[in-house]
């Protein structure tokens, strides 16, 4: 079933919810909406156990419904997690694409970067020159 043709290309009902749900606020809402639904599933099997007397009666909503809750709780947690994670990467691959365009773009005028000032410290003291360590030899003679 198509949605609507874009550039000669059909988009699908299908295809629009993908491109949707691979934003990062989609993630989040998604989370939110999990969580939610999972507490619900914990409020629904409580309200059962608790009107029952008989613990072998019990058994069946505190597992299926207690597991099914924290499944849905945790499933939502971790969409809430990854949302901000996925924004922040995308944002990182923007950046390292843009200066990588940049290095393409001064190599290709063949100007040589610019050196960068030597960092002074604010006070007035020589910067801190790198350890030059020893290594320690782990062999005995």
């Amino acid at each position: 079933m198509n949605l609507r043709a874009r550039g000669g290309k059909a988009v699908t009902v299908l295809d629009a919810l993908r491109q949707r749900a691979a934003t990062p606020e989609a993630a989040v809402g998604g989370g939110v909406l999990l969580v939610a639904c999972g507490f619900g599933v914990l409020v629904f099997t409580w309200a059962k156990v608790a009107g029952l007397l008989v613990t072998s009666l019990q058994l069946p909503y505190v597992i299926s419904g207690g597991g099914a809750g924290l499944l849905l709780v945790q499933v939502g947690l971790l969409l809430l997690r990854s949302g901000p994670r996925r924004r922040r990467a995308a944002e990182r691959a923007a950046r390292h694409e843009e200066l990588t365009a940049l290095l393409r773009r001064l190599g290709d005028t063949g100007a040589q970067p610019a050196e960068a000032p030597a960092v002074q410290p604010s006070n007035g003291t020589a910067p801190a020159q790198p350890s030059r360590r020893r290594r320690l030899s782990t062999e005995t003679a």
